[in-house]
């Protein structure tokens, strides 16, 4: 089971869960947990079989979600890029490509910008990227920490 996301707006907490058939997220009540509310599977081209979800977060108004899945990368290893899903339409929108593995992924309080890592191989070794995602025109820029190697 991943980390799990709280909804500020309806009380629910969202969550993967690696299943016999590849990862399913998971929307649960808070108030009555017996069963979960809404399950999804995001349908993601270019799978490398079953799907892969890593981080998953609710969005403001609880309207859209956020997550990382793994599409094959181009050097035979998984790139886990960043999508946005609306709940209602299930439509899919692609944010990032050819991440590497990319991973915590957070959102700023008014919705706008996103914040992960992701590793990037070198011959000496990897090295990890902090990285902001402008949400709505998917554009990605380091973020700097002074100090840090």
């Amino acid at each position: 089971v991943s980390r799990v996301s709280v909804s500020t707006e309806s009380n629910t907490m969202l969550f993967v869960s690696t299943e016999d058939h590849g990862d399913v997220m998971y929307i649960y009540s808070i108030e009555n947990p017996s069963s979960p509310r809404v399950v999804l599977k995001p349908n993601i081209e270019v799978e490398p079989g079953d799907p892969i979800y890593g981080d998953s977060i609710f969005m403001s108004g609880d309207e859209s979600i956020l997550f990382t899945a793994a599409t094959q990368g181009a050097s035979s290893y998984y790139d886990y890029d960043i999508y946005k899903m609306n709940m209602h339409s299930q439509k899919i929108d692609k944010l990032t490509n050819s991440n590497g593995y990319a991973y915590g992924l957070q959102l700023s309080r008014d919705g706008k910008t996103a914040i992960f890592m992701r590793d990037v191989p070198h011959w000496y070794g990897d090295r990890t990227e902090v990285l902001l995602l402008d949400i709505k025109t998917h554009r990605l820029k380091p973020f700097i920490i002074s100090g840090l190697q």
